[in-house]
C-alpha cells in the first residue's frame, strides 16, 4: 500500500490545495495490491497537499477499505 502523486489538470482556484510538499501540483492516490501485485483498492482524487496517513485513515473510516 502506498500513496502516489500524479499530475493532473487543476483549476486556478484549487492550485494551492494541490501543491504537494515537493513543490509541484499533483493528485494523491492511495492504492493497495495483493501478493500477486493485483490492485485490490484505489482511492483517488485527493489534493497533493493531503498526507498519506490522513487518506489512509479516511479510507478505513468512510470507504470500503478491507485489508487481509
Amino acid at each position: 500500500m502506498d500513496g502516489s502523486h500524479f499530475d493532473g489538470w487543476i483549476t486556478a482556484e484549487a492550485l494551492i490545495r494541490y501543491m504537494n510538499w515537493k513543490g509541484y501540483h499533483s493528485q494523491n492516490v492511495l492504492a493497495a495490491s495483493d501478493y500477486e501485485n493485483k490492485f485490490i483498492y484505489i482511492l483517488s482524487g485527493w489534493e497533493g497537499s493531503a498526507a498519506d496517513s490522513h487518506i489512509f485513515d479516511y479510507a478505513k473510516q468512510w470507504e470500503d477499505l478491507r485489508l487481509p
